[in-house]
């Protein structure tokens, strides 16, 4: 007897094992290979005829700073590429292209995952490069071990630097391992570049993300440790007060860090947002990477960003599908926008498709509140004029009977003379039914009654499913004991 409860013992197990091993050895990423032919919109740049699209199940990132020369830091055109024969696809019909020629970036696509806790996962990608001559590109994978989205966050793990990898050396693949803290992970596929050449373009295919193996806290007992006792007298640390310097000749502010201070009191100190500072010095990443000694930028230098000769606001989106119009004539500095019923649901305003009166649109500047309107159905954009250059964070809330279709927040970067016109797309809700009377207590009863025995069902049908699980187990145990009770 004692033989046959140990083979049913060992049976269950041996199910369990290996449904787990087919659990780790699963792709958790949704698209892996960029098959997806619907592409969602991430940043357009105004005048420049440059869109970064993203497949649907991926994100875009991307950053503009530094920018010491026009070139640098440009927004990348994003797509899916499908010529195979051109060696840019490695498996499949389609891969993922980012590139932007004359011009550098800075930009990655990521997805996240949810994994169970103190799970170890491995993150790879494949990579090939469409490059001239004097290319300075760079890529790596990189995992978040608690999914977040920043890649400049110093909790992310990374592969080796991939270098150049023209099409003629074949696909790379880079690969980086990291133990979730959460549960889920973000895998990013990152590059950079430092030279603008005529080509300068990447190809991503075949990603992955797998479950390496599993958290066992029962395996791993924490040990007990006595730990002496803390000093009664042990001194708390106190905060730190900032204090802020003056201007410099050029107009720009620039704070020495001290020891003891944070992204988040330098801010309040000088009396701007905590997202406007992490703008202008991205090596802070999301704070976090804040050191003594660092010089961090509060307020640019007026000559920082040279005049071109067609003006042309610089704008920077947050990592939300987007939409942009092209800028009017030149009128100051000014943010219009258009909230417009996106009648073929493709995300872009066409002629015939017409303003939406009745959302209301808040204009934020340094975090605080600065105006508020509400659009009419004009066909001209509703225009906030008279603006000063910095970041602004523009929020639409759509009128009742619409919703939205893109991200109702986006973060612009007004640098230059001209207006900055702004789409938001909507679309129509489906007419409501009309509203039903107030049960009667009685109906009341008889509707929650219902709502029970639909509960009711669903836990018996479930349990039916576990019992006949448990009940093929059984009968497959007791199957193998008659078999080695006949052979004894």
């Amino acid at each position: 007897m004692r033989r046959s409860f140990f083979l049913l013992i060992t049976l269950c197990a041996g199910l369990l094992v290996s449904a787990d091993a087919r659990a780790q050895g699963e792709n958790l990423l949704r698209d892996p290979g960029f098959e997806d032919t619907n592409m969602k919109v991430i940043a357009t740049e105004i005048g420049e005829g440059t869109t970064f699209a993203v497949n649907q199940s991926w994100e875009g990132w991307y950053t503009t700073s530094p920018r010491e020369a026009d070139w640098q830091n440009r927004i990348p055109n994003g797509t899916g590429r499908n010529n195979t024969g051109a060696g840019f696809v490695r498996t499949g019909n389609r891969s993922m292209e980012l590139s932007r020629g004359f011009a550098t970036f800075t930009a990655a696509v990521y997805q996240t995952v949810n994994v169970p806790v103190g799970a170890t996962v491995r993150g790879s990608a494949w990579y090939v490069m469409d490059i001239s001559d004097g290319a300075q590109s760079q890529a790596r994978v990189g995992i978040h071990p608690n999914g977040g989205t920043n890649p400049f966050d110093s909790a992310v793990r990374w592969s080796d630097w991939g270098g150049n990898q023209p099409v003629t050396a074949g696909w790379r693949e880079l690969s980086v391992q990291a133990t979730s803290t959460a549960n889920r992970v973000t895998i990013f596929l990152y590059t950079t570049q430092r030279a603008p050449t005529e080509r300068n373009g990447i190809f991503w295919d075949d990603a992955s993300l797998v479950i390496t193996a599993q958290a066992d806290d029962a395996a791993q007992p924490t040990p007990s440790i006595d730990l002496p006792p803390a000093p009664a007298d042990e001194p708390r640390p106190t905060a730190v007060q900032v204090t802020p310097v003056a201007p410099n000749p050029d107009g720009s502010i620039v704070h020495p860090v001290r020891d003891g201070e944070t992204t988040s009191s330098i801010a309040r100190a000088y009396g701007v947002g905590l997202n406007t500072v992490l703008e202008l010095n991205p090596v802070l990443g999301d704070g976090s990477l804040i050191r003594p000694g660092q010089l961090i930028t509060i307020l640019p230098s007026a000559n920082t960003q040279p005049p071109t000769p067609t003006p042309r606001p610089p704008v920077t989106f947050t990592p939300e599908p987007t939409i942009v119009a092209q800028a009017a004539e030149p009128e100051g500095m000014a943010i219009c926008v258009m909230v417009y019923e996106d009648v073929n649901d493709n995300r872009l305003r066409e002629d015939d498709e017409p303003n939406v009166a009745g959302a209301n649109v808040l204009l934020e500047h340094q975090g605080e509140t600065m105006q508020t309107a509400t659009t009419s159905d004009d066909s001209a954009p509703l225009c906030f004029d008279d603006l000063v250059g910095g970041l602004y964070t523009l929020i639409v809330e759509p009128p009742p009977d619409y919703s939205l279709l893109s991200s109702s927040r986006r973060l612009l970067n007004l640098q230059s003379d001209g207006r900055l016109v702004v789409n938001f797309p909507v679309g129509a809700m489906a007419s409501q039914p009309t509203p039903t009377p107030e049960p009667t207590p009685e109906m009341a009863e008889i509707i929650e009654a219902e709502a029970m025995s639909e509960s009711d069902r669903r836990l018996q049908i479930i349990g039916l499913i576990l019992a006949g699980i448990a009940g093929a187990g059984l009968l497959a145990g007791l199957g193998i004991v008659y078999f080695l009770g006949g052979r004894g």
